[in-house]
């Protein structure tokens, strides 16, 4: 059963931003048939609703048993991996509307959201591959299979189990994490692994370090978020900024992959709930203001502004041709520049310092007043673009960057929609060019439901040494489209190689007994392993098993094979049998008499050590000649030992 789902709660608020096979129970296996992991977007959170998981969804699942994991396909291991689950109910101060914040059931729901990082993705495994939790088989699990528009081969996978018996790994990295305001205002923490964001008591961003660890400075080079909007109160203009709300409360849910956090704030008759979703190196920032006709809206700008130490960093956007330095020398944005685009297109921008890099996108309405610009200040004298007064810690603007619109009686809906990217110092444009890309082909999501499936189930695989011959057997006590068997053979160091194949019994659930004899075996300490290969081509491999081959106990030369023999079949010859115990190596050969004693041929065997040998002669003598039919004697000298035997030639 399949079902595509659209990230589609996430790519609104971001602004747009094989073969399957059977399994050895307890067995190792390799899986290279099947999809690896090459999902490149490290940056890119997946949320997913529970509507994505119909079996586990509308009140089925608790929420407690549901664990995310990733396979590895050359390991065959499986690994939990950073996941939360948010309930997300309906607000019952406002019944059109959801929130993450009022207690749910503990059950899945609907409207409830997975999320996880898209580069945690692993391998796909076999539907018959299943963590190693007996009380999982008793359910479904989902394949989550992410998929890189961008990129033809960009896919990864995750699987979601459920259990009543699982935990959390204890190593299970928490990617971000909230401190709440010690003074009951909005001057909380966020501490993510690529950056730590402090706010003002409004709740308004007015710090932002990128950690060492991160690859930056662990530096605040943010001065403050800034808001404008210009109001008509009867025949004056009112300036209201990020100053002039109130506030009146912050809620938030901490999770492994992300905070969610929700500023609440009153701005004259209004109030404005801010919404923002903390991720390990992005913040997805959404708030909408309903602009009436009676308020007289002439401007809306909305900013962040850097900190003088970020003096000789570089400046892009989707227009400029040119790097512009944020250095406080008054830069502004010329020709095409300023230009924005609308809705479904994206607008981004970059600041790159020593201390971190910044991208930061918007989208915009079209119609939504009479201009609409980027809004790019670089002064350290002060003073703003758009003649309102300046805010913020610091006097003058480094860099300050965000979107500016002006009009006349401007109506309708603001989307503050804002996507920001916190990471590393110093990074390049293309960067931002990625980023804008990836943001409008978000990753694509196909969710499939899958059983666990009886394996072709190895109970037992042992091996004997019967002289030269090296015994296999093994019994299953159940199979699934089982193909057979290879079996495959590694002496000392050498690579692994193939050496048989015995059939399988396709789908049975009563036990099979095999067997497998590796003749002629030298001396030594060999492995085997086998090679379980389903009827569709996947498989399964077994662990190895050891066996020691002993060397002979005395030096033997045996009876040639066939006796009598034709030399009319030379194609065929005879064959001749020997045993040598000596550890260290020998010249050996063997001479063929006739019964008066001459030399007929000599066959050198070079130097050899202690083994199970042979030797063939094709009847002919050292001339290549047919030698006549009667009687003759092989003799077989190994350094100082020598044993003779008769054979016959027909003709």
């Amino acid at each position: 059963m399949s079902l595509t789902t659209c990230i589609m709660r996430e790519a609104v608020e971001r602004l747009g931003a094989f073969i399957l096979g059977a399994v050895f129970v307890a067995m190792s296996s390799s899986t290279l048939l099947l999809a690896q992991s090459s999902i490149n977007r490290p940056y890119e959170p997946q949320v997913l609703l529970g509507s994505a998981f119909p079996n586990f969804s509308n009140d089925i699942a608790p929420i407690n048993q549901l664990f995310l994991y990733k396979f590895d396909a050359i390991g065959n291991t499986w690994e939990q991996i950073p996941w939360q689950i948010d309930e997300v109910e309906t607000d019952p101060n406002d019944q059109t509307k959801n929130t993450y914040f009022v207690a749910g059931d503990g059950l899945l729901d609907d409207k409830d959201e997975l999320s996880f990082m898209a580069g945690d993705a692993g391998d796909q495994a076999p539907p018959s591959s299943w963590i190693d939790n007996a009380e999982s088989r008793g359910f479904e699990r989902y394949e989550i299979e992410v998929l890189d528009p961008l990129e033809a081969s960009g896919k990864g996978y995750v699987y979601l189990y459920r259990s009543p018996t699982l935990s959390l790994a204890p190593t299970l990295p928490d990617y971000v994490a909230y401190a709440p305001s010690p003074s009951a205002t909005g001057t909380d923490t966020i501490s993510a692994q690529g950056y730590v964001e402090g706010h003002n008591a409004n709740g308004f961003n007015n710090s932002l370090a990128i950690p060492v660890s991160a690859n930056g400075s662990g530096v605040n080079f943010l001065d403050q978020l800034k808001l404008r909007l210009k109001i008509k109160f009867f025949t004056f203009d009112i300036v209201l900024t990020e100053d002039s709300f109130t506030f009146s409360g912050v809620s938030a849910v901490d999770g492994r992959v992300r905070v969610v956090r929700e500023i609440r704030l009153s701005l004259q008759t209004m109030n404005i709930p801010f919404l923002f979703k903390y991720y390990r190196h992005s913040v997805i920032f959404s708030a909408a203001i309903n602009l009436t006709s009676d308020l007289g809206v002439s401007l809306l700008r909305q900013s962040f502004d850097f900190k003088s130490n970020v003096s000789s960093a570089k400046w892009y956007n989707q227009n400029a041709s040119r790097v512009i330095t944020a250095d406080g020398v008054d830069d502004a944005l010329t020709g095409g520049e300023p230009a924005v685009v609308n809705t479904p297109a994206l607008n981004w921008y970059m600041l790159s310092s020593s201390h971190g890099s910044f991208v930061g996108f918007f989208s915009l309405p079209a119609g939504l007043g009479t201009t609409q610009n980027f809004y790019y200040r670089d002064n350290r004298t002060g003073g703003t673009n758009d003649g309102t007064s300046d805010t913020g810690a610091e006097s003058g603007s480094f860099g300050e960057s965000g979107l500016w619109i002006t009009g006349t009686n401007i109506t309708g809906t603001f989307p503050l929609a804002l996507t920001n990217y916190m990471l590393a110092k110093d990074l390049p444009q293309e960067i931002g060019k990625t980023l804008h890309d990836q943001a409008l082909q978000p990753l694509q999501v196909n969710v499939n439901a899958q059983s666990y499936v009886v394996p072709v189930e190895l109970v037992s695989f042992s091996i004997s040494a019967e002289r030269n011959r090296a015994v296999l057997l093994w019994q299953t006590a159940s199979e699934t489209n089982n193909l057979g068997f290879a079996i495959e053979r590694r002496f000392a160091s050498e690579e692994w190689r193939s050496i048989g194949f015995v059939g399988g019994h396709g789908t049975t659930t009563m036990p099979q007994s095999y067997r497998f004899a590796d003749n002629e075996v030298q001396p030594g300490e060999y492995f085997y392993r086998l090679r379980q290969i389903d009827t569709d081509g996947a498989f399964e491999m077994s662990e190895a098993r050891q066996v020691m081959i002993a060397a002979p106990e005395r030096f033997v030369l045996s009876q040639n094979y066939p006796n009598p023999f034709s030399v009319s079949n030379a194609t065929m010859g005879t064959l001749i049998q020997y045993e040598l115990s000596e550890l260290a190596e020998v010249d050996v050969h063997l001479r063929i008499f006739n019964l008066l004693g001459q030399e007929v041929r000599r066959l050198s065997q070079g130097r050899q050590s202690a083994g199970y040998l042979k030797i063939s002669w094709d009847g002919r003598n050292e001339k290549g000649e047919p030698v006549p039919g009667g009687i003759y004697f092989y003799q077989l000298t190994a350094g100082a030992q020598r044993q003779a035997r008769k054979l016959v030639v027909v003709r």
